[in-house]
């Protein structure tokens, strides 16, 4: 499996392991089985999903991006369209490319 991450048209992120920042998935799992198996804690049950976390690192959005999409191969893809709001009261406007800008 590996998952690509473009973002301005450009791959920006690549991984070919999907627990290099999770950790192993059977540990993962096994933690959640002994944490849900404590007294008052709900049991884990046969069909329950469980989110490890993500094998992408967290992205941080910047103010005139206007795409994302995560390339998860061979599963499929996802992308995303942003559209900037224009937030006078916080000191942004758009420039005259249309583009958002922040005024301070």
């Amino acid at each position: 499996m590996t998952s690509r991450v473009f973002r301005r048209g450009a791959e920006a992120n690549v991984t070919r392991d999907p627990e290099a920042l999770t950790g192993k998935l059977p540990d993962i799992v096994a933690r959640m089985s002994r944490a849900r198996s404590r007294p008052l804690a709900k049991k884990l049950a046969a069909g329950d999903v469980i989110i490890t976390g993500s094998i992408t690192p967290p992205l941080m959005i910047e103010a005139d991006e206007t795409e994302l999409t995560h390339l998860l191969e061979p599963i499929g893809q996802v992308s995303v369209r942003f559209q900037p709001q224009l937030a006078p009261h916080l000191g942004y406007s758009q420039n005259r490319h249309g583009r958002l800008i922040y005024l301070g």
